[in-house]
């Protein structure tokens, strides 16, 4: 299989050392963890805390004041064998018009780990274990194996404690291993370094790297059913220009994407040459908005990608390139909704000439709704256009809905309930997959360095093609340490 080059991370920080960075000075800072992710935000109304962004997708909020700068986003790995109920917490209790989130992201006193200083940077390791029972962990419609597994997640995270510019690092683990069935054990791991130049008070530059080890999840799109998990390696450079004049502000955002895979065996011994997934996608992003009423903001934003394999088959060239344009606004209205709605037009073009190519409506929406000061509501809804490994298909186009719903039962016990809504529409071929997925949850504080958490989920998939169908439900009990 061909090797893809890796990050230099070395010359990738030094750009940043070398940078003109500011003398650090404490800052009131605290930090969260949920089944092994932590992210730290700082007590002042000038910073403001911003999710990893989509690959095609400007990653500034156009309704925040033209002084705030995003933090640099430390990413937490997803996929079918984690919990779906998973949220990253975000430490700050009171929340104020530039700073408000969930009741799960709120900082709580009594029960937020601190960790360590080592000069001017935070230092938090932290590690979560959790004991899980799934009733179908090869999401099959029939033959249901079930079998418990372990999941631990040992993480570090070392982020900067500085009044202008920032640097962030993290290593996180995924680590399964199954009671009965071993070949479905995994090790997943997460390498992130990042930085933000602050040019000016209204301006700054970010860049980030990652490199990730991860697996396909049974039941994923792509799972093709062999005889263990597909293991595959992604890499991203993603940088960010930020700028804003009066209400007027501009952002311009680049993203390139390494994917290498593994082969596989299926389950009648045969390899599975998985070179012909390899592949890399350049995405570059444009937003301009305006701040036309305080907390309201209006955008246009366009998206255009190239995805280039580097191994197409003679009869399956994948190569593709496709854009994004919308039109949206971004609301900040102060404790109350934060967030951003946008729709458009999308299109997907494929060099292959027995391709047809994909275009349609476009929409995404990022809304958090605090209903009262113990419950929240989250609503996230997005549309792309996504790689598949079908034979004769070219893509799929998947929509999903989700809503979140969180509450405070007490000041360290609190609850949540998911439901996720999607559909993966197949191009040349006459099928569509929906997904329904389900979650309850709770997570109780014991002190700063303990806390638990226990969830049930439920994920369902129909299919116009009768083997992908599967039903399956999983329950979580888990313990998180943090210094």
């Amino acid at each position: 299989m061909k090797n893809l080059p890796r990050f230099k991370f070395v010359f990738f920080l030094a750009q940043f050392l070398l940078a003109p960075f500011a003398v650090a000075q404490d800052n009131d800072v605290s930090y969260n963890y949920d089944n092994g992710a932590a992210v730290e935000t700082q007590d002042t109304s000038t910073q403001n805390q911003s999710a990893t962004p989509d690959s095609d997708s400007i990653t500034s909020d156009p309704s925040a004041e033209p002084s705030a700068k995003p933090k640099v986003a430390v990413p937490n790995e997803s996929n079918l064998n984690a919990d779906p109920n998973y949220s990253p917490e975000v430490d700050e209790e009171e929340v104020n018009a530039a700073q408000m989130v969930s009741v799960y992201q709120r900082n709580r006193p009594d029960y937020s780990p601190e960790g360590a200083r080592i000069r001017s940077f935070r230092f938090l390791p932290y590690i979560s274990t959790a004991e899980t029972y799934d009733d179908n962990i090869f999401a099959t419609k029939d033959n249901r194996v079930s079998d418990f597994y372990t999941l631990v997640k040992p993480g570090v995270v070392l982020r900067s404690d500085w009044s202008r510019h920032e640097l962030s690092f993290s290593a996180i683990g995924d680590l399964v291993r199954y009671s009965q069935n071993t070949g479905e054990n995994f090790d997943n791991y997460t390498l992130f370094g990042g930085g933000r130049i602050d040019i000016t008070g209204k301006s700054y530059l970010s860049m980030n790297a990652t490199h990730q080890v991860l697996h396909e999840g049974r039941g994923e799109p792509n799972d093709q059913g062999s005889l263990e998990p597909t293991k595959y390696a992604v890499d991203q450079l993603a940088s960010e220009f930020y700028y804003s004049a009066s209400d007027v502000f501009i952002s311009v955002r680049g993203d390139l994407q390494t994917y290498d895979y593994e082969d596989s065996i299926s389950r009648v011994g045969t390899v599975i040459d998985n070179d012909t997934r390899d592949r890399t996608e350049y995405t570059g992003a444009v937003r301009v908005g305006y701040n036309y009423l305080p907390g309201y903001a209006a955008f246009v934003e366009t998206a255009y990608n190239t995805r280039q394999y580097d191994n197409n088959a003679p009869t399956e060239n994948r190569d593709s390139h496709g854009y994004k344009i919308s039109a949206g606004t971004a609301l900040d209205i102060s404790g109350t909704l934060k967030g951003e709605v946008k729709v458009g037009y999308l299109e997907q073009m494929y060099d292959n000439p027995n391709f047809d190519s994909t275009n349609g409506i476009y929409v995404g929406s990022n809304l958090l709704w605090n209903v009262t000061p113990i419950t929240s509501v989250l609503l996230n809804v997005n549309r792309d256009v996504n790689e598949t490994v079908l034979a004769n298909v070219s893509g799929y186009t998947e929509t999903t809905v989700k809503v979140t719903v969180e509450h405070e039962l007490l000041r360290n016990l609190l609850l949540n309930a998911v439901t996720t809504y999607s559909t993966n529409e197949y191009k040349d071929i006459n099928q569509t997959d929906t997904l329904i997925a389900l979650g309850l949850g709770g997570k109780l504080f014991i002190n700063r360095r303990v806390s638990m958490n226990l969830d049930y989920n439920f994920l369902m998939r129909e299919s116009d093609s009768a083997s992908r169908e599967f039903m399956k439900n999983r329950v979580l009990i888990g313990l998180t340490l943090a210094l």
